[in-house]
């Protein structure tokens, strides 16, 4: 929650959608993909990252390029490995406000 309360802070400009899990993304995504950025964490409970990044590369493969995970740390050889293939697409907890903005702007540059 205290990620989910940051961020929306830090982007209170915007229009920011906060959801608990993956699962509940994933509904949002069925009415809405018009997201210019999607923050997720990699361990979340009901639906982890490397699951909920599964379903959307299936479903709506074209908001894949607008996923930033977010980790404490990788737990496991799998997520250890999923992130290598992220490309960058993903930030280290803690990380700073500028971080935050710099993965921003990266994702907005190849995405438009």
């Amino acid at each position: 929650r205290l990620i989910r309360r940051t961020v929306k802070r830090l982007y209170r400009r915007h229009d920011v959608v906060t959801v608990p899990d993956g699962a509940v993304a994933c509904e949002v995504l069925t009415v809405d993909r018009g997201f210019d950025l999607i923050l997720c964490d990699l361990m979340m409970p009901i639906m982890n990252g490397m699951s909920f990044h599964g379903v959307v590369s299936e479903r709506w493969p074209d908001v894949v390029s607008r996923i930033v995970f977010m980790t404490g740390g990788p737990e496991s050889d799998e997520a250890r490995a999923f992130l290598k293939e992220l490309d960058g697409h993903w930030l280290a907890k803690p990380f700073t406000a500028a971080e935050l903005e710099l993965v921003t702007h990266r994702v907005a540059a190849n995405s438009g």
